[in-house]
C-alpha cells in the first residue's frame, strides 16, 4: 500500500515537473518568440523608415536640383537675351551713326561746294593777267591722288591738291627796302615789304608762299617820296567800303562813311572786325599815289564758326581773359596787357583729331588741350593759355587743323 501511495506521489511529481519544465519552456520560447518578433518587427520598421527617409531626401534633393538647374537655365537664358539685345542695340548705334556720318559727309560736301564758290574762287581773270599756272583743282582733300598733298586754298588759283610742306625761294631785300619774313617757311606764309624813310612804295606790300613754289605778285618798287607841296598837287583818292567785316583807320580816325575822299599821299590801315573769326585777303596797309591805291583790295573772309565748322575751312580762333584788358590794333593785332591771362581757343570738331598751336618764337612753352572749364565745350574748343602775359610772349600764334588748314593771330603784349 506504501509502496502503491508511493508511486502515485512520484508520478504526480514527475508530471508536476513535466508541467513546470513544459511553461518554463514554453515561456522562455515565447520570451525568445517575442524578442524575434520584435527584432524583426525593429528591422522592418528601420527599413520602412530607411525607404521613407530616402525618399524623402530623394524628392527634396530633386527639388533642390530642379531649382538649380531653373535658376541656371533661366540666369543662361538671361545672359543670351542681354547678349542679343546688346548685339541688336550695336548695329542699330553703328547703322544710326553711319547714316549720321553718310549725312554729314554730304553735308560737308554741300558746304564745301558753296565755300568753294564763295570764299575761295579760282580767279581766271587774274590767272590771265599774272600768267599763273594753277595745280590741280580739287574739292575735299580725298581728290588729291598723291598721299602728300591736300586739298588748300592757292590765292587766285582756288582748292587746288598742294604739298603743305613746299617752300618757296629765299627772297632778298628790295633796293631801298627791306624785307620782313616769318619765323616759319612754307605753303601761305607772307613776307611783308617796306621802304626806307624818304621813300613810297609802289605795289603790293605783301606776298604769299604760293602752291607752286612761286611768289604771288611781283616784288614792290621804293620810289623817292616827292616834296610835300608837289604831292598836294596831285589828285587824290576815293575809298569806298563794300566790305561788311572790314575796319579801315586813316590815322587813328576810323571811316565809317561809305564814301570818303583822301588827299593824296594819305595812307588807309586796314583790319577785320574781328581778327580771331576772319582772315584779311589782300594789304593792310595801301597809300594814294597819283590818284589810285597802291597793293592789293583787301577783303575779310569768315573762318570755320561763320560756316558750320565745316573741315575745309581755316579755324576760328577765339579769346578769352582774365586779370586784364585785351583789344584789337589798327592794323589787326591782338595787343594785351601785361599780366593778363589770355586763353586762345581754336575751334575744331573733336571727333576729327586734335589740332596744334605753333608759336613764332620759344620763350617758353605754353599749357593747351581740349578745354574742361564749365560753360565751354570740350569736343570743339582747343585751348591754348598764356598766363601772367610778357613782353616776350609777343609773337605770331598760329592754330593748324588736322586738315591742314591754318590761322594765326598776332599778339602785342605792352
Amino acid at each position: 500500500m506504501n509502496r502503491s501511495t508511493d508511486k502515485e506521489t512520484d508520478t504526480r511529481l514527475i508530471r508536476s515537473a513535466d508541467k513546470e519544465i513544459d511553461r518554463r519552456l514554453n515561456r522562455s520560447a515565447d520570451k525568445e518568440t517575442d524578442r524575434r518578433l520584435n527584432r524583426s518587427a525593429d528591422k522592418d520598421t528601420d527599413r520602412r523608415l530607411n525607404r521613407s527617409a530616402d525618399k524623402d531626401t530623394d524628392r527634396r534633393l530633386n527639388r533642390s536640383t530642379d531649382k538649380d538647374t531653373d535658376r541656371r537655365l533661366i540666369r543662361s537664358a538671361d545672359k543670351e537675351i542681354d547678349r542679343r539685345l546688346n548685339r541688336s542695340a550695336d548695329k542699330e548705334i553703328d547703322r544710326r551713326l553711319n547714316r549720321s556720318a553718310d549725312k554729314d559727309k554730304q553735308t560737308d560736301e554741300i558746304d564745301f561746294h558753296v565755300y568753294q564758290e564763295e570764299h575761295c574762287p579760282r580767279i581766271r581773270e587774274k590767272l590771265a593777267t599774272e600768267g599763273r599756272r594753277c595745280l590741280r583743282k580739287c574739292r575735299p582733300h580725298a581728290d588729291c591722288k598723291n598721299p602728300r598733298k591736300q586739298c588748300l586754298c592757292d590765292d587766285v588759283c582756288g582748292w587746288s591738291c598742294v604739298r603743305p610742306d613746299l617752300t618757296c625761294d629765299l627772297l632778298g631785300d628790295i633796293e631801298n627796302g627791306k624785307i620782313q619774313r616769318p619765323h616759319v617757311e612754307g605753303f601761305g606764309v607772307k613776307v611783308i615789304y617796306s621802304c626806307n624813310e624818304g621813300f613810297v612804295m609802289s605795289g603790293p606790300r605783301e606776298r604769299r608762299c604760293q602752291g607752286d613754289g612761286s611768289w604771288s605778285d611781283r616784288a614792290p618798287v621804293c620810289i623817292k617820296k616827292e616834296n610835300e607841296e608837289d604831292e598836294n598837287n596831285k589828285q587824290g583818292c576815293t575809298f569806298k567800303n563794300t566790305e561788311p567785316h572790314l575796319v579801315a583807320f586813316q590815322g587813328d580816325k576810323e571811316l565809317t562813311d561809305e564814301i570818303s575822299e583822301i588827299s593824296p599821299g594819305s595812307e588807309l590801315i586796314f583790319r577785320c572786325s574781328d581778327v580771331g573769326k576772319f582772315r584779311l585777303i589782300g594789304s593792310v596797309r595801301r597809300k594814294c599815289l597819283h590818284g589810285d591805291w597802291t597793293g592789293m583790295t583787301p577783303s575779310c573772309h569768315g573762318l570755320s564758326q561763320k560756316n558750320d565748322y565745316a573741315l575745309e575751312k581755316p579755324p576760328t580762333i577765339l579769346f578769352r581773359h582774365h586779370v586784364g584788358p585785351i583789344a584789337q590794333s589798327n592794323d589787326g593785332k591782338l595787343v594785351v596787357y601785361p599780366g593778363t591771362v589770355l586763353h586762345l581757343e581754336c575751334l575744331w570738331i573733336r571727333k576729327y583729331g586734335t589740332p596744334k598751336w605753333e608759336v613764332s618764337h620759344s620763350y617758353r612753352k605754353y599749357p593747351e588741350g581740349w578745354t574742361n572749364e564749365p560753360g565751354r565745350d570740350p569736343q570743339l574748343e582747343y585751348r591754348l593759355s598764356i598766363y601772367n602775359a610778357q613782353k616776350n610772349d609777343s609773337g605770331q600764334f598760329t592754330c593748324i587743323t588736322p586738315m591742314g588748314q591754318r590761322h594765326h593771330v598776332d599778339i602785342v603784349i605792352k
